[in-house]
Order: structure tokens, then C-alpha cells, then sequence
């Protein structure tokens, strides 16, 4: 076993792990955690969301990598919204 085939065994596991999660935690977040999380997005966008910049959106090919827009998300409800980048 080498370095690589350590880190294919830890991507698999927790890619793995990741889908576990996602299907034990399905029904609460359809029932509880999406709608309360709507709730608060909305009752923050009354007051006035406060976004910083978190990262930005690619448009690749094969060849070039293009930037489409910039994506930022509200310090207090994680709301996002992205802004196109004019060159």
C-alpha cells in the first residue's frame, strides 16, 4: 500500500460517508432543518442580508477556463447570490 492508494481508500470512505449522511439525515432536513432554514433566510432578507464574497463561479472547456460570476453569501443565514462578471 502507498501514499495513493491511502488516499483513493480515505476518498472512497468518505464519499461513502457522505452518502450515509445525506440518507439518515434526508427526512429531518425536509421536515425540520429546509423550512426552518427558509424561515430564517427570509426574516434576514427583511432586515437586510450582509453578503461577503465567497468564491467564484467557472465556465470550463477544454482549453480555457472562464470566469462567469462571483458568488457571495450572507454573513448571518447563508443565503447566496451571484453577480456576473463583466470583462
Amino acid at each position: 500500500m502507498d501514499h495513493n492508494d491511502i488516499w483513493k481508500e480515505k476518498y472512497n470512505l468518505d464519499k461513502e460517508r457522505g452518502v450515509k449522511l445525506r440518507e439518515f439525515l434526508a427526512d429531518y432536513d425536509s421536515k425540520v432543518y429546509n423550512p426552518n432554514i427558509k424561515q430564517l433566510q427570509e426574516n434576514c432578507e427583511k432586515l437586510g442580508h450582509e453578503y461577503s464574497f465567497h468564491g467564484y463561479n467557472f465556465i470550463r472547456s477544454y482549453t480555457i477556463i472562464d470566469l462567469s460570476c462571483a458568488i457571495y453569501k450572507c454573513n448571518y443565514c447563508g443565503a447566496s447570490k451571484q453577480e456576473e462578471i463583466n470583462e
